[in-house]
């Protein structure tokens, strides 16, 4: 039998040759499972955060990972609890998700890739709520102007509103000056007369 409460079954015997009945009774005991709860601190994080998990409703607990896990997707959690009543040990699992959100997709761009030195240009970033630039900026703003010394490949992190950290960069390429000759055939002319101007150290 397979009851599904607590329930009296009586049994009703008869002796084939006087007929005579006798009866008796067993009372089947049905405890009630335990209600496990699985909990976790919060129920989103970053990839690569720390979830703590935690269950109530029975007397022991065996998880399917650690009650501290580091979630890289999402991912669901099992928990299994053991309850002791009257001598029998019953079992009931519950589970959570944990959700892995998505890093923020940070991009930073500049208003111009190659440059001279001493030029200024604009740099600009997107994806995220705050940002920081890496040492060669050491600035928090979105958008900020600079004159490069030198060709660099500029980091920018971004982190949106649930704290998850994306980063982004943007190299720019700084070139020097051309060293520009300019000379003359003769530098002294006599009134009417012609000289040929000449130059070097650049393209055009």
């Amino acid at each position: 039998v397979t009851p599904a409460a607590t329930s009296t079954y009586t049994l009703t015997g008869t002796h084939p040759i006087t007929g005579c009945v006798a009866t008796d009774s067993v009372v089947i005991y049905v405890i009630p499972l335990p209600l496990v709860v699985a909990t976790a601190d919060i129920d989103s994080v970053c990839p690569g955060g720390t979830v703590n998990l935690s269950a109530s409703g029975a007397d022991y607990y065996i998880w399917n990972s650690s009650t501290q896990t580091t979630i890289n997707a999402t991912e669901t959690c099992t928990v299994t609890g053991y309850a002791n009543i009257a001598g029998v040990t019953c079992t009931n699992t519950d589970s959570i998700t944990i959700v892995a959100r998505n890093l923020p997709t940070i991009v930073a761009s500049a208003s111009d890739s190659s440059i001279c030195v001493g030029d200024h240009i604009t740099f600009s970033v997107t994806g995220a709520t705050n940002y920081q630039w890496d040492s060669a900026l050491n600035s928090s703003n979105s958008s900020l102007r600079h004159a490069p010394s030198s060709s660099y490949d500029y980091l920018v992190e971004g982190t949106d509103v649930h704290g998850c950290t994306g980063s982004g960069h943007v190299f720019i390429n700084v070139v020097s000056y051309p060293n520009v000759t300019a000379y003359p055939d003769q530098n002294n002319l006599c009134a009417g007369q012609s000289t040929v101007l000449h130059a070097n150290g650049a393209d055009s």
